[in-house]
């Protein structure tokens, strides 16, 4: 079976210990870390990812059955808080750069999700012009249609509306189902409500 493991993962900002000695194996389904503002949610999730290194500790995973370090590129992607990018760059070259980096055989935009989340019109919109709304979306669309073994999502819902909402719940299950690890952060309890998750206080 598929896990993502954090094993004994801390980190220090300044004086503060923002994570301290922190071990879990995520396995396939749908987790979600709960806290506090500034208790280390955030922090935890771009460990998860890799893109943060811990003081201390490691991040592995088992995907196909052989334990490795997680290559955030080939096996997962991640959603961050305030997703953003070259201010420059339009939606279509930023699918276009995200199909060749995760080496997909079909346009992003293509995507029943691109229609869903009503991005069409914004195809040719540089970054700098979008919305906090649309950028999230943008980023929760390569996410979920990837196919990606693990998907970590800071705060999804923050920006979205209704509409969105109920996409981004149904496109959650639809990758659940599928047998993938998704490890989210939400104040949202609507929202957690529509999942059967497991549920991480720090």
């Amino acid at each position: 079976m598929e896990f993502l493991e954090i094993k004994n993962a801390s980190i220090t900002f300044g004086k503060k210990k923002v994570i301290r000695n922190f071990n879990y194996i995520f396995r396939p389904g749908v987790t979600v870390i709960t806290g506090r503002n500034g208790v280390g949610k955030s922090t935890l999730l771009s460990i998860a990812s890799t893109l943060t290194s811990p003081d201390t500790g490691e991040v592995s995973c088992s995907i196909i059955g052989v334990k490795q370090p997680l290559n955030i590129i080939k096996n997962g992607t991640f959603v961050p808080d305030k997703p953003d990018f070259y201010h420059f760059i339009t939606i279509k070259e930023f699918l276009k750069l995200m199909k060749k980096i995760k080496g997909l055989s079909y346009n992003l935009h293509e995507s029943t999700l691109f229609n869903e989340f009503n991005l069409v019109k914004h195809l040719y919109t540089p970054f700098h012009a979008l919305s906090f709304g649309t950028k999230k979306k943008v980023f929760l669309l390569v996410a979920l249609t990837i196919d990606a073994s693990v998907i970590i999502l800071d705060e999804p819902t923050n920006g979205l509306d209704a509409e969105s909402h109920k996409v981004l719940i149904k496109h959650i299950k639809n990758n659940h189902q599928a047998g993938h690890i998704i490890i989210m952060s939400s104040h949202d309890e609507e929202f957690i409500r529509h999942f059967d998750a497991t549920m991480i206080a720090l």
